[in-house]
């Protein structure tokens, strides 16, 4: 069962199973390893570019909301994880990306 699928039934239920709180602890089973297998865990994040920095702040911020069964900040944060654009590229002056609004510090 993809995330999507797990978003809708909590929609319906109100609130993520205990099978979805577990999953989204770890980086292969949540959202973001769904969407980029490449991110196995926080660190290997960097190694995609700036789109995988953006990925793993939306992830952290993604399990927080699974984990508070705050159903609708989860769908959000979830569409915002697949709208991410993976050739995203840094800027010249190397300390934000171009074009990437979603996680500026």
């Amino acid at each position: 069962m993809h995330w999507k699928d797990r978003i809708t039934r909590a929609e319906a239920n109100v609130y993520f199973t205990d099978i979805d709180h577990a999953l989204v602890r770890q980086w292969d089973t949540c959202a973001v390893g769904e969407r980029v297998p490449a991110i196995s865990d926080p660190y290997s994040a960097v190694s995609v570019g700036p789109a995988g920095v953006v990925l793993k702040n939306l992830g952290t911020m993604f399990y927080d909301a699974v984990c508070a069964n705050d159903v609708p900040l989860a769908s959000n944060i979830y569409q915002r994880i697949q709208n991410v654009d993976l050739t995203l590229s840094w800027c010249a002056h190397n300390d934000w990306w171009e074009g990437d609004e979603l996680c500026k510090p």
